[in-house]
């Protein structure tokens, strides 16, 4: 007895001992095979922070945990995870491992981990990260030759997170918080998979349109598989979104032409409005229970055919909705008589040119207020045909009667009857007489005002006309807080544009007195930092939309934009061809008068900007404090007071979050300063230091002219003369965008600046040069490193020892000067005597004229009296004919 309770205690301790030593004596091992396998079959970087191996947890089989794992990209997806979490446990069978054949994973347990599938627009993934079979492949040696084999016949996930971003399709899903178990057989060809799939927020958009939104999901869903043949049949599978209950079955198959072969059929037993009404983010909350829904639904959706690059399957998505009523506690009228029927299909076939929408009436009556709307519409692609009508006529007052309109105050009413019918080709053919549109929508002493909103939203009155040719704004006033703005317009071709893809053509007049943009701009306030693919930068590059026509004309008197203040301002916007350009902008700011011709374009990779200005007596200070680019390519301006005019023209690139891309930039111009006084420049700052010079700190500029080139990301200065105080001064050289520095200046520098010492050792080399001292000594200063530590170099031996140089290029000028001097005199008495002659040759031609005009006048004179004597005497002669006295 005691030998067999001591052969069953030893027992006892070597399975202690196996439990102890068989996962320590094996985790090496099974590291070390993990590790191979991810380098051999994965185009990616896989890091593991520990590992842990059980032999109890999955007893019989052996627990590989990887611990805080990431599994990145590389290349395109380089730093973008794919899967990161807390922590991935392999169940690996304990009897391969015992004896020396291959590693067998039996099931996958995955916690706390995120999920991140990224699909680019060219169709490139990051979850294609296997190695192709052909890739060469350097494999390490394995001692035992041991290799991973997936006999995978189950799994977990808890805790974990997944995002789909497809930007090929426009298309996103998020599930957060889910919790998914699944069987089946994964060593078998033909097998029957099960799973079970629950999220806490399940969210899904399609082209920038979201469908669903933090909503609750469950799927408990069982398929037949068949890998040989690539066949996913559907059993009875039920989906609840939220309350809304759907029940799909049919199948999938994937031969291998590439196609996809689709039987599928959903549809949903449920026929409660309230279970269909869950799905919207604003119905469902809190108080969801209380909320009184009465009426029926019925839902359908048929998909049957092929698949493919060159063909859509058939399908067939019909709604039905009856007598619904939504009342929410405590109010006392309803939403009531909600009435829906639509349907889309589609025959299928290489375009979906023959789908047909049916939404042959939606009505509803909000506390008595009606909206109707009905929509048919056949041949989208080649000539639309559209009949459509919308019917509202609101009193916004009395919404808040049957919508939770708590905290907000909502006044006004709505007009709006829009009917259309007919063919796309009548329009493009302008036969507009054959395609009715016509309508009108009006806004009047429309308010919104509440606790949220910083400031109240008021329109005194909107009106919009319609008919084929465009849609009118006739008149526009509104006011948001102190801005108010007035603005008429017109859209034409919009109808193409819709349904066509055509040009859209429009204008658009705007004035206002005040625009405060501030009051308009809200802070983000979101405190998250989710990041579901770290590595992908954000983005703020806008594009410019195409077939767009579209022209702003504004007049406002004052514009408030962070801490610029703009008055007058009256230009053109015009977007075209993608691009924003802005024509004759002009304004006032900073003290000045600004004028602007600009564009802003995106059609190539990166966006295209540029800029031609023209200012007038701007305040120098002020546009350095406010506009961070002219800090930049001017660092002294901030240092400095005083008026300029400008007048310079730049183009280059921007990034994708729309940062200047420096490098490219090209442009030049030309300043002119007026009454600059510059102090607390670190670089005169030191130069005045340097040269002990105490009034070299703080200096006025004299007017100047200086041109400008902005080139390889640097700011050239062309050399310009100037003054600084009383100092002749020569200054050329550049600026980096990078705020690095190269400057030469060239100072005249009076002698008695430079203190006694300095000048007793100029007077000593001057007469040893036999020649008398100047009042100035050149000096050259070297600047360079950057703007906020500048470095120098001063050279004050090349003045000195050219001195005697200097005296003679001084005789030299006052000989020229004296020798240009009696020249001058000599061509202005020249000049004299020449008009001394030009005007007696005058005075002398113009004694003659007068002379002339005398005789002249005596001619006449005497031919006068000629006439009469002959005229008197003909009179006589007639009066003796006539026996007259």
């Amino acid at each position: 007895m005691k030998k067999v309770f001591l052969a069953f205690l030893i027992l006892i301790l070597l399975m202690a001992v196996a439990v102890i030593a068989v996962p320590v004596v094996f985790k090496d091992k099974l590291v070390s095979v993990v590790n191979q396998e991810a380098s051999k079959n994965l185009n990616a970087e896989v890091k593991v922070n520990d590992f842990s191996a059980s032999i109890i947890k999955d007893f019989p089989n052996i627990s590989l945990s990887l611990l805080d794992f990431n599994i990145t990209g590389v290349d395109t997806f380089k730093n973008v995870s794919l899967v990161n979490g807390e922590e991935l446990t392999l169940s690996i069978n304990l009897f391969g491992l015992l004896q020396g054949n291959n590693v067998s994973i039996e099931g996958i347990t995955l916690s706390n981990a995120n999920i991140n599938i990224l699909v680019l627009e060219d169709g490139t993934a990051n979850y294609d990260i296997a190695k192709s079979d052909d890739a060469e492949v350097e494999e390490a040696p394995s001692e035992s030759g041991e290799e991973l084999k997936i006999n995978l016949k189950s799994w977990q996930i808890s805790g974990s997170n997944f995002w789909y971003v497809d930007r090929s399709m426009a298309f996103e899903t998020q599930l957060k918080g889910i919790e998914n178990t699944g069987s089946g057989d994964f060593t078998l060809s033909q097998f029957l998979l099960k799973t079970n799939t629950s999220s806490e927020a399940f969210s899904l958009s399609y082209e920038g349109i979201s469908y669903l939104s933090e909503s609750k999901m469950d799927l408990a869903a069982e398929f037949d598989i068949d890998l040989d043949k690539m066949f996913f049949g559907f059993r009875q599978n039920e989906l609840k979104v939220n309350d809304l209950i759907l029940n799909f079955a049919g199948s999938i198959a994937m031969p291998e032409n590439g196609d996809i072969v689709m039987d599928l059929d959903a549809s949903t037993t449920q026929s409660q409005l309230k279970n269909l009404l869950s799905l919207i983010p604003a119905v469902f909350t809190e108080e969801y229970d209380n909320i009184k829904v009465d009426g029926g639904f019925d839902f359908s959706a048929q998909v049957k055919g092929i698949f493919n690059d060159n063909t859509y399957p058939a399908f067939n998505l019909g709604l039905d909705v009856r007598d619904g009523v939504v009342q929410y506690p405590d109010l006392p009228s309803k939403v009531d008589r909600i009435a829906l029927k639509a349907k889309v299909s589609s025959d299928g076939g290489a375009d979906l040119d023959n789908m047909v929408v049916d939404l042959a009436n939606m009505h509803a009556e909000i506390a008595n207020n009606p909206i109707d709307l009905a929509l048919h519409l056949e041949h989208p692609i080649s000539d639309p045909l559209i009949d459509a009508k919308v019917y509202g006529k609101i009193d916004f007052a009395s919404l808040k009667k049957a919508l939770p309109l708590d905290g907000y105050d909502l006044k006004g009413k709505l007009n709006a009857n829009l009917t259309m019918k007919g063919k796309m080709s009548t329009l493009e053919m302008e036969d507009y007489e054959n395609f009715n549109a016509a309508g009108s929508a009006s806004l009047s002493r429309m308010v919104l005002a509440g606790a949220e909103m910083e400031e109240p939203v008021s329109i005194d009155t909107a009106h919009m006309e319609f008919n084929p040719k465009f849609i009118k704004l006739s008149t526009l006033e509104a006011k948001l807080g102190a801005n108010k703005v007035s603005a008429n317009g017109a859209l034409s071709n919009y109808m193409a544009y819709v349904f066509k893809d055509k040009e859209l053509v429009g204008n658009l007049n705007l004035s206002s007195d005040l625009l405060d943009l501030n009051a308009l701009m809200t802070e983000d306030e979101s405190t998250t930092t989710e990041t579901p693919i770290p590595g992908e930068a954000s983005s703020a590059y806008v594009e410019v939309p195409k077939n767009i026509n579209f022209v702003l004309q504004s007049d406002i008197k004052k514009i408030l934009y962070e801490d610029y203040v703009l008055e007058n301002f009256k230009g053109e916007l015009k977007i075209e061809n993608q691009e924003i350009s802005f024509n004759n902008v002009n304004m006032q700011s900073f003290g000045g008068d600004i004028a602007l011709n600009g564009f802003y374009q995106t059609r190539e990779e990166l966006p295209k900007v540029g800029l031609n200005f023209k200012v007038e007596n701007l305040d120098v200070n002020k546009v350095a404090s406010t506009v961070n680019t002219v800090e930049k390519l001017a660092p002294i301006a901030k240092s400095a007071t005083g008026k300029f005019d400008a007048s310079f023209k730049v183009d280059g690139a921007l990034d994708k979050d729309l940062n200047p891309v420096w490098n490219a930039y090209r442009g030049d111009g030309l300043v002119k300063t007026k009454s600059i006084y510059i102090e607390n420049f670190e670089a005169i700052n030191r130069l005045a230091e340097k040269l002990n010079v105490k009034r070299l700190a703080k200096q006025t500029i004299a007017d100047t002219k200086m041109t400008f080139e902005i080139k390889e990301g640097r700011v050239f200065i062309k050399p310009l003369v100037t003054k600084l105080g009383d100092i002749p001064a020569r200054i050329a050289g550049s600026t980096g965008f990078d705020q690095s520095i190269d400057y030469t200046f060239n100072l005249a520098m009076p002698k008695s600046y430079l203190g006694a010492t300095a000048n007793n050792a100029i007077s000593g080399l001057t007469e040893k040069l036999g020649a008398s001292s100047s009042e100035n000594i050149d000096i050259d200063v070297f600047f360079t490193n950057t703007v906020s530590d500048p470095k120098l170099r001063v050279n004050l031996a090349g003045g000195v020892k050219d001195l005697k140089n200097q005296i003679t290029d001084k005789l030299k000028w006052e000989f020229n000067n004296k020798k240009d001097s009696l020249e001058n005199a000599l061509k202005q008495r020249a000049a004299e005597e020449k008009q001394k002659l030009q005007d007696e040759a005058d005075a002398a031609k113009k004694k003659l004229e007068e002379e002339k005009r005398k005789q002249e006048e005596e001619i006449k004179r005497k031919a006068e009296e000629e006439r009469k004597r002959l005229e008197e005497e003909a009179k006589k002669k007639a009066r003796n004919l006539l026996g007259k006295p």
